[in-house]
C-alpha cells in the first residue's frame, strides 16, 4: 500500500495542498461579501460606465479581465470567493510542478514551500475576493508562464518546446497587462533559468551566459513590448501606475531616490519575510472572540496533522528504500535560501519604485503577493538548513499553524464587516422609504469598519433604491474631519470617479451613525438630534447639520438584492427601532406606540440605551405618560446616554415641544 501511494506521491501532495487551503480559507466563505474596491462592479452597473472604461486610465488590461469574469460570475459574493480560491489553488499546483521540475528529488521540500505559499499570513486581502481575483489571475498566469519556461528547458521534444515557449511568452504579456507592478517576476524567470543553466560546473561559462541571454530573449521582447506601450503609448492618470511619471520623479532627485529605494526595499523585505509571521497574527487575534480563536486553533491543528502525516509518511517510505539521506544529501537548503532571498528582493523593487511598500496597518500587505514564491523558498530553505529532522518538522508545523490561525481570524474580521454592512443597508430600507433629489448620504460605521471612499456607499444605495442604469441619482461621502468641514460650510463639489460624474451639495447632507457593532443605524435629525453614549465626536460636530427632511416619507419600500445581501434578516429590536423612528419623523405617534408594544411583547430591548428615545417621545405624545416614565427611568440610569441625549435639550437646540422638553428635564436630564 505504501509503495502504491509512493508512486502517486505527486497526487498526494496536490491533495494535501488543496485540503490545507480549504481548511484555511473556506470555513467562512459563505459569510463574506463586498469590501472597498469590490463595489467597482456595482458602480459600473449602476452608472452604465463599463469596467473597461473605468480602468482605462490606469490598468486597461485589468478592466478587460474584470469585464469577462463579471459576466461569468455575476454579483453573488460567494461565487467570487470560490473563484478566487480556485485560481489561487491552480497557482499553487502550477508552482508545485515548477519546483518539481527544478528539483525533482526534493518532494518534501517543494511541497512544504507550496504549502507556505498557499497559507502565507502576510497577505490578508483574499476575503476581498472580487477585487483580488484580478491579482490572483495575474499571479497564476505568471507562475504558469515560468512553468512553461522550465518545460522549454527540460523537454527533449521540439514540438513541446515550441508550444511551451509560445504559452510562456503569451502569459508573460498577459499578466503584465493586468498588473504592471508584478514585472519583477521577469527577473525571477531570469534567476530560475540561470539556476538551471549554471548547475553544470564543468561547462564553459561564456557559453552558459550566451545560452541564458538567448533563452531570455523571447521574454525580454514580450516584456519590452509591454514596457514600450506603457511608457510611450499609454497615458495614465495615476502616478503610481504611470511609468513615465515615475521615471521623471526619480530623475529629479536621483541620489535621494536611490537611497529611499534601498531603505524601503529592505524594510519591505523584513516585513515580508520576518514580520509577516507575527504582527498579522497579533492584529488578527488581539480582539478576536474566544469562539473564533478556538476554531482557528482547531483548524491549525488539523493543518499540522495533515502536514506531519505527509512528512512522516515520506520519510518512512524513503527510509524503506534505503534511508532518508536522499532527502537532505546536497545543498538544496543553501540554494533555496539565496534564490528565495533574491526572488523576494527583485519582486519588491518595482513595488517600492512606484511609491508603495509592505505595511500591515494600511492595506499595503497586498504588495507581498508577488513575493510569496521567494518567501516560501527562503523560509523552508532556512528551516532545512537545520540538521535535525525533529526541529525542522516542529518549525514547519508551527509556521503552518500560525498561518492558518492568522488567516482564519483575519477572515472573521471580513465576516463581521460584511455583517455590519448588511445591517446598515437592511436597516436603512426599514427606516428610509426614499431620498429626495440631491441628498448626500453620509453614514459612519463603528471604528475599524469604516468606508474608505464614497462609491462604497452610493453604489449599494443606488443598487437598492434606484437600480436603473444611468446617471447616479443619490450621492454620498465618507465622514471624516475633512468632509465634516464641507458639511458645516455647506460646500458643493463636483466629482469624477473613473468617468462617473456627479455633484455633491453638502447643505443637503443626511448623517447616519452606527456607534458600535451592537447599535442600530441612527439617522440623525439635525433639529432634534439623538446621540448615543458611544457616539463618535464627528457625529456630535455635524449632527445638527443633518437634513432629516431629505428622507421621502412617501417613497416605496426597497429590498436589497438577495444575490448580494442575502435574504431579509429576522425582525429584531433594530427593525422596531427603525420603523418607530420613521413613524416618529412623520409624527405618527400611534404607530410608534404600536411598534413599542409589539417589541415589548417579544421581549426585545436595545443594547444601545439611546434607542429608547423614539419610543419615549411616542408614548409621551400619545398620552401614555406611565410607559414614558418607565422608559425615562431606563434612560436616566445610563448616564453616558442620557448626557448626550439631554445636551441638545438643555442648550435649547432642539425642536421638541415645550411639554416634552419639560418631561425630559424632570425625568431624564437631572
Amino acid at each position: 500500500m505504501a509503495e502504491q501511494l509512493r508512486k502517486h506521491e505527486l497526487l498526494v501532495s496536490i491533495i494535501l495542498i488543496i485540503v490545507v487551503a480549504a481548511v484555511t480559507f473556506l470555513p467562512l466563505v459563505n459569510q463574506l461579501g463586498y469590501y472597498h474596491d469590490d463595489w467597482h462592479i456595482i458602480a459600473s452597473q449602476e452608472s452604465g460606465i463599463s469596467l473597461r472604461q473605468m480602468f482605462s486610465t490606469d490598468r486597461p488590461g485589468l478592466g478587460l479581465v474584470y469585464t469577462i469574469t463579471h459576466k461569468i460570475l455575476g454579483e453573488d459574493p460567494l461565487y467570487w470567493n470560490l473563484f478566487t480560491f480556485t485560481v489561487k489553488v491552480f497557482g499553487a499546483i502550477f508552482l508545485l510542478f515548477l519546483l518539481r521540475l527544478i528539483w525533482p528529488q526534493r518532494k518534501v521540500e517543494t511541497s512544504l514551500v507550496v504549502l507556505l505559499f498557499v497559507v502565507y499570513p502576510g497577505f490578508l486581502q483574499e476575503p476581498s475576493a472580487n477585487t483580488f481575483s484580478n491579482q490572483f489571475i495575474a499571479y497564476t498566469a505568471a507562475i504558469f508562464s515560468m512553468l512553461a519556461t522550465v518545460v522549454v528547458f527540460k523537454s527533449k521534444s521540439w514540438p513541446i518546446k515550441l508550444i511551451s515557449l509560445v504559452l510562456a511568452v503569451a502569459t508573460c504579456v498577459f499578466y503584465l497587462f493586468i498588473y504592471e507592478y508584478m514585472i519583477g517576476l521577469e527577473a525571477v524567470r531570469l534567476l530560475l533559468m540561470g539556476y538551471l543553466i549554471f548547475q553544470n560546473p564543468s561547462s564553459n561559462k561564456k557559453k552558459q551566459w550566451g545560452i541564458l541571454l538567448l533563452s531570455w530573449l523571447p521574454y525580454v521582447i514580450g516584456a519590452g513590448v509591454f514596457l514600450y506601450w506603457r511608457i510611450f503609448v499609454f497615458s495614465g492618470s495615476r502616478q503610481t501606475t504611470d511609468i513615465g511619471t515615475l521615471i521623471q520623479t526619480y530623475q529629479a532627485q536621483p541620489l535621494q531616490g536611490l537611497l529611499s529605494l534601498a531603505v524601503d526595499t529592505l524594510k519591505s523585505f523584513v516585513n515580508s519575510v520576518v514580520v509577516a509571521w507575527g504582527l498579522p497574527l497579533y492584529n488578527a487575534t488581539i480582539s478576536a472572540q474566544y469562539s473564533d480563536l478556538a476554531i482557528s486553533v482547531i483548524l491549525g491543528l488539523v493543518g499540522v496533522g495533515l502536514l506531519l502525516g505527509y512528512v512522516i509518511w515520506m520519510e518512512r517510505t524513503a527510509h524503506g528504500e534505503g534511508g532518508n539521506d536522499e532527502l537532505h544529501a546536497d545543498h538544496w537548503a543553501r540554494d533555496a535560501m539565496w534564490l528565495g532571498a533574491l526572488i523576494t528582493l527583485v519582486t519588491l523593487v518595482p513595488v517600492v519604485l512606484s511609491g508603495r511598500d509592505v505595511e500591515y496597518d494600511s492595506g499595503f500587505d497586498r504588495y507581498t503577493l508577488q513575493s510569496t514564491i521567494g518567501i516560501g523558498l527562503l523560509v523552508v530553505g532556512a528551516i532545512f538548513a537545520v540538521p535535525k529532522t525533529t526541529w525542522r518538522n516542529t518549525m514547519i508545523a508551527i509556521l503552518l499553524a500560525l498561518s492558518i490561525i492568522t488567516q482564519y481570524n483575519n477572515t472573521t474580521y471580513y465576516r463581521d464587516f460584511w455583517t455590519i454592512q448588511k445591517n446598515l443597508w437592511w436597516q436603512t430600507t426599514w427606516r428610509v422609504p426614499g431620498l429626495k433629489k440631491g441628498t448626500v448620504i453620509m453614514p459612519l460605521l463603528p471604528v475599524n469598519y469604516r468606508f474608505g471612499e464614497d462609491f462604497e456607499i452610493w453604489a449599494p444605495w443606488n443598487r437598492i433604491y434606484r437600480p436603473q442604469v444611468g446617471p447616479i441619482k443619490i450621492v454620498s461621502e465618507v465622514l471624516n474631519p475633512d468632509t465634516a468641514r464641507e458639511v458645516i460650510v455647506g460646500d458643493y463639489q463636483d466629482r469624477n470617479f473613473r468617468f462617473i460624474t456627479y455633484g455633491k451639495s453638502f447643505n443637503l447632507a443626511l448623517i447616519a451613525s452606527m456607534p458600535t457593532t451592537d447599535s442600530c443605524v441612527h439617522y440623525i435629525d439635525g433639529s432634534q438630534p439623538q446621540y448615543s453614549g458611544n457616539e463618535d465626536p464627528l457625529i456630535l460636530v455635524v449632527g445638527q447639520y443633518s437634513q432629516i427632511n431629505q428622507i421621502n416619507l412617501t417613497g416605496s419600500a426597497a429590498n436589497p438584492p438577495a444575490d448580494i445581501f442575502g435574504s431579509e434578516p429576522a425582525h429584531d429590536w433594530c427593525y422596531y427601532y427603525e420603523k418607530a423612528d420613521l413613524a416618529r419623523q412623520g409624527q405618527d405617534w400611534q404607530q410608534v406606540v404600536k411598534l413599542g408594544d409589539e417589541a415589548t411583547q417579544l421581549g426585545l430591548t436595545p443594547k444601545d440605551t439611546s434607542e429608547w428615545l423614539p419610543f419615549l417621545e411616542g408614548y409621551f405624545m400619545a398620552g401614555d405618560t406611565d410607559r414614558a416614565k418607565e422608559i425615562a427611568q431606563s434612560l436616566s440610569k445610563d448616564v453616558s446616554a442620557s448626557d448626550w441625549i439631554c445636551m441638545p435639550i438643555t442648550n435649547g437646540t432642539t425642536s421638541y415641544t415645550a411639554d416634552f422638553k419639560s418631561f425630559m428635564t424632570h425625568n431624564v436630564c437631572r
